[in-house]
């Protein structure tokens, strides 16, 4: 029982997906970061040329 017990803590004392784990976490907010600018630069830029195209003749 002991060799179970000593088998399950050195388990879940592994670290090696934990740094996986934060990769993702951090790839995630950088995509959520770009997709907002994206979001905000892509009605900035749509404005600006909405009021270009209206100003030709």
């Amino acid at each position: 029982m002991r060799g179970i017990l000593d088998l399950a803590v050195r388990y879940w004392r592994r670290e090696d997906g934990q740094t996986m784990v934060e990769y993702e976490i951090l790839m995630l907010l950088i995509a959520v970061a770009c997709i907002a600018l994206l979001v905000i630069v892509g009605q900035y830029v749509s404005d600006t040329f909405f009021g270009i195209g209206s100003q030709v003749p």
